[in-house]
């Protein structure tokens, strides 16, 4: 069975949260986050998934 695939679009407190229950959950992967922050304030050091700045080009190249 293939995994489902998400991208999260926006890394507050509750992107980071679907992030943790995404990351989780053997039948799903993290594939792509999306914020408009830089990633170094971010405190996404856990991600191992590309980082986009902007929307539009995570779901062009990651999904």
């Amino acid at each position: 069975m293939e995994k489902i695939k998400f991208g999260i679009i926006g890394t507050g407190h509750i992107g980071k949260r679907h992030a943790e229950m995404i990351m989780r959950n053997k039948d799903c992967e993290l594939v792509a986050v999306s914020d408009i922050a830089s990633k170094d304030t971010l405190g996404l050091e856990s991600y191992n998934v590309p980082f986009y700045h902007n929307h539009n080009e995570m779901l062009k190249f990651s999904l």
